[in-house]
């Protein structure tokens, strides 16, 4: 069938789930709505939803369509130039250099790769918990911020101000030109550091809220290095980018330093902690 004509298809089903059963049920309805050949619909209806569902999620996947994030979001890649109507607060994320972690010494895996598509487990469950958290004129910081995809985020539900660092300065460049693509360069200050960093530039908040989805032990070193101190009473901290071995050890370090751990959110063997200051 014709590349187009797939492409539109998929992109109604990203924007709307329920599109697969529609497709299924009634492929000349389908064909009407969407102003294509029956027999692209058709093409398609006979995959069935699993075939469907799969080759979707391939495109997603590969970064040629958007990706639905938690109730409110839309990723979209910045190279995807198709029409895009939808409800969900949209995210430009550039995707050709994303996809790998920084390891345990704050060296990139692959040079000139950044973590943060929104593709990780890991990022999708901050994110759908980040929806929660911060309110319009809240203060966040998004420590470890890679594309900066959560602090474009925060900006989008309305925070006030954004600081977002990270220790790759690969990243904070990939993140400042994703700042720019979404027209948040006035909502959100980006630098190159850690921890240490925000508290050598004075930028120790308070924050409503801190977002940070980072290796493990580096959550427990800044956790000791003070930053609980940062989060007002009432303020949350949402740790992401472990598995769930980890979930123990960091919300006993969260108790320890005034934080409850209200709520742990699971996807497959990976986790997210939502703490709230005491």
């Amino acid at each position: 069938m014709r590349q187009s004509a797939f492409l539109k298809v998929a992109l109604r089903a990203v924007r709307d789930s329920a599109f697969a059963a529609t497709l299924l049920a009634d492929p000349a309805a389908s064909a009407a709505e969407l102003g294509l050949s029956r027999a692209d619909v058709d093409e398609l209806a006979e995959l069935g939803r699993d075939g469907f569902e799969t080759v979707i999620g391939s495109l997603i996947a590969h970064r040629l369509l958007p990706l639905p994030l938690g109730r409110r979001f839309l990723v979209v890649p910045q190279a995807f130039r198709a029409p895009i109507q939808t409800d969900r607060l949209v995210v430009r994320i550039d995707q050709t250099h994303t996809g790998a972690w920084i390891d345990s010494t704050g060296t990139s895996v692959s040079p000139g790769m950044v973590f943060g598509s929104g593709s990780h487990p890991t990022t999708a469950l901050a994110m759908a918990e980040l929806e929660g958290l911060v309110r319009k004129g809240d203060h966040v910081l998004d420590l470890g911020t890679g594309t900066g995809l959560l602090a474009i985020a925060a900006a989008r539900l309305g925070a006030a101000g954004v600081v977002a660092c990270d220790i790759d300065v690969t990243a904070v460049d990939q993140a400042a030109a994703n700042v720019h693509a979404n027209d948040l360069d006035d909502a959100v200050t980006l630098l190159a550091g850690s921890l240490d960093t925000l508290q050598a530039e004075g930028l120790v908040g308070p924050y409503d809220v801190i977002a940070s989805n980072i290796l493990a032990p580096a959550h427990l070193k800044n956790l000791a290095d003070g930053l609980a101190d940062m989060v007002p009473k009432g303020g949350s901290i949402l740790l992401g980018g472990f598995d769930g071995a980890a979930v123990a050890g960091l919300s006993s370090s969260l108790e320890a330093h005034g934080v409850d751990a209200v709520r742990v959110a699971r996807y497959g063997p990976w986790a997210v902690i939502v703490g709230r200051k005491a």
